[in-house]
C-alpha cells in the first residue's frame, strides 16, 4: 500500500521519478520476483 501512495506522489512530480535505468532495473527486479513466486505456486 505504501508503495502505491509513493507511486501517487511521485507520478505528480516529474522531478521525483525515476531514470530510464532506474525504472528498468526496477521492472526486471520485479519480473524476476514475479517469476519466481510463479515457480513457487
Amino acid at each position: 500500500m505504501a508503495d502505491f501512495l509513493t507511486q501517487l506522489i511521485v507520478s505528480a512530480d516529474p522531478a521525483l521519478r525515476p531514470t530510464r535505468p532506474e525504472r528498468t532495473k526496477a521492472a526486471a527486479a520485479l519480473y524476476a520476483r514475479a517469476a519466481a513466486f510463479g515457480k513457487r505456486a
